[in-house]
């Protein structure tokens, strides 16, 4: 899937009702396009494709950048807007308050993959050390206690 840059947006003063529409459209495409993005996130996570959302990563900060600087232009003008667009407004709110269920869905998939990637490494990391271990008998005819030497290291990205 491609997904299209965000639209570049200056600030924009709201001095009337097509002022305040054209926000809340540049707003609601931006807020769309990182649902998309962010949907997009979540399938690969659940379907193990770790290294696939990698690819996702900069179209998703670019439209997050947008989204949160024209919601902070928003913001600014909230007054204005919910005098000359309060139906538009009223919609917005309940479609954030959908957008804030899917990060938190998100963060959840995120958070699940962190831990088995974790799990793996932790798993990877043991079993290289215990292969590492000589299995030895001590004066005494018995096994001696394994010592835990030091394995070769091994590196993790903890930015995924």
């Amino acid at each position: 899937m491609t997904y299209a840059a965000p639209v570049k947006h200056e600030s924009l003063a709201i001095q009337n009702q097509e002022d305040a529409s054209v926000l809340m459209a540049r707003l609601e495409s931006s807020m769309e396009g990182l649902v998309e993005l962010i949907e997009a996130e979540t399938k690969l996570l659940r379907d193990g494709k770790l290294f696939a959302t990698a690819e996702l990563e900069s179209k998703k900060n670019d439209y997050a950048k947008a989204y949160v600087d024209l919601m902070k232009s928003a913001q600014e003008q909230e007054r204005i807007l919910k005098r000359l667009i309060p139906e538009q407004i009223e919609k917005l709110s309940f479609r954030h308050e959908e957008f804030k269920s899917l990060l938190q869905i998100n963060l959840t998939a995120l958070a699940a993959a962190r831990d088995v990637t974790r799990g793996l490494i932790g798993g990877v990391a043991r079993q290289m050390g215990q292969t590492q271990a000589p299995a030895t008998y001590g004066a005494h005819g018995r096994m001696t206690s394994t010592q835990h030497l030091n394995a070769p290291g091994i590196t993790t990205d903890k930015n995924l």
